[in-house]
């Protein structure tokens, strides 16, 4: 076997697979003692079935480069060398909400953008190959890994990633309770305080206690004393924190409160 050209091969079929999905699949590891079943890891951030077998196989074939067995192991042996060897590895703060409703805290792991940390671990599994070839097998690697993402790209790839999450467990708990079922809570959500909830969350949390009812965005933005411009700012986060608007928003939508209870002088026609 080729070792440099398996790993240089590797390389471009990561890459290949992040011009596909661009740079949202995720691998995370909940906190110690957090996992559920047998499992201590969750590839997140796509809803493509196929395109995270494809990341699966690939993860796959790179660890029995490493010398796993076929199989789910050589999923686990790739997905541990990047935890353990990539710069793209970053700590996760996260609490959970325990059934008698005391709040857990936990560090668990986050690697953003798994198929560009594949890709670069990779290269520098190739690099370490051309060094054993050129200098004897046990020549120390002496690569210098590519730096992972900056701290605010991590900041900003989880407050996305997060956002997206919250959306569908949203959507999810409105179609249960539509449906006359209990609404399940997902075991790897963060419990997220009102005050923590990113605007879009926020909204769909309060549009889910009226499910059966119209509430307009205009009539929100008229208890709130606010208009429909900066709802929009507010939505997409372009508002600062803890701002007049920011507050004026959250304040409705953790009123519990339909927005004529919360304002009760009527809105004048036409206002925007």
């Amino acid at each position: 076997m080729d070792e440099i050209a398996e790993w240089n091969l590797l390389a471009s079929q990561f890459a290949e697979l992040y011009g596909i999905e661009g740079g949202k699949l995720y691998v995370s590891w909940p906190p110690p003692g957090w996992e559920i079943g047998d499992q201590s890891w969750r590839i997140g951030g796509l809803d493509n079935d196929r395109l995270v077998a494809r990341f699966e196989a690939l993860a796959e074939r790179a660890g029995v480069m490493l010398g796993a067995a076929i199989g789910p192991d050589a999923l686990v042996r790739w997905l541990d060398e990047l935890k353990q060897e990539s710069t793209y590895w970053q700590p996760l703060q996260e609490e959970r909400r325990l059934p008698n409703g005391t709040v857990e805290n936990g560090v668990g792991g986050i690697i953003l953008d798994v198929c560009t940390a594949s890709q670069d671990h990779c290269y520098r599994l190739e690099t370490a190959a051309i060094q054993r070839q050129l200098h004897g097998p046990h020549t120390p690697i002496t690569t210098t890994p590519t730096p992972g993402p900056s701290a605010s790209h991590f900041v900003e790839h989880m407050r996305r990633q997060l956002e997206r999450e919250e959306e569908i467990q949203h959507e999810r708990k409105l179609r249960e309770i539509r449906e006359g079922r209990e609404p399940t809570e997902s075991p790897h959500a963060p419990a997220l305080s009102d005050a923590e909830a990113t605007p879009r969350s926020l909204s769909a949390k309060y549009l889910a206690q009226f499910p059966n009812e119209k509430i307009k965005k205009l009539d929100i933005c008229w208890a709130a004393g606010q208009h429909y411009c900066e709802w929009k700012r507010w939505l997409r986060n372009a508002i600062k924190k803890g701002s007049t608007a920011d507050l004026a928003f959250r304040g409705v939508l953790t009123s519990n409160q339909r927005p004529g209870e919360y304002r009760k002088q009527p809105r004048p026609d036409g206002w925007k």
